[in-house]
């Protein structure tokens, strides 16, 4: 079952939320008429993001649902973010004219050259350490305390 949050909307059978819009230096080549001149098209920008035939949100013959960059805004609510993440698989996407892609999100860098994690880095960082700790958890409720006899 997914756990509804604020913004989620379903596109196709996959449930979405907005997760934020292009950074300046992002992008590359900007779009006519938008008012952030260093966006682009997603379509063109294609060092981070791929297809995802296995989602199938797309308007070619390996579709396994029907896609149109219209309706995917308009069930968004008209958001105005360019990246969402799909609740299912916790990938994030980039809706373009024929297809949602896949987005790969670039290493961010400080001023000393060290990287920064990225959120989804961030995100995976989380869940590992989540995990580890209900592994402890789990580990420890079954074992039995020590009496006092049996302790240093």
């Amino acid at each position: 079952m997914i756990k509804e949050t604020p913004g989620t909307f379903r596109f196709g059978d996959y449930h979405f939320v907005p997760y934020r819009q292009f950074r300046k230096g992002e992008t590359k080549r900007p779009l006519k008429g938008d008012s952030r001149p260093w966006k682009i098209d997603a379509q063109y920008e294609m060092r981070n993001i791929r297809s995802d035939r296995e989602l199938g949100l797309s308007k070619y013959d390996w579709k396994k649902s029907e896609y149109s960059h219209e309706k995917f805004y308009e069930a968004s609510g008209d958001s105005k973010c360019d990246i969402f993440r799909c609740i299912e698989n916790g990938k994030l996407y980039v809706p373009a004219e024929n297809e949602i892609f896949q987005y790969n999100e670039p290493k961010q860098r400080t001023k000393t050259g060290v990287k920064k994690p990225t959120l989804q880095e961030k995100l995976d960082n989380a869940r590992q350490h989540l995990k580890e700790e209900n592994a402890k958890h789990d580990g420890n409720r079954g074992a039995q305390p020590k009496k006092r006899d049996e302790r240093e």
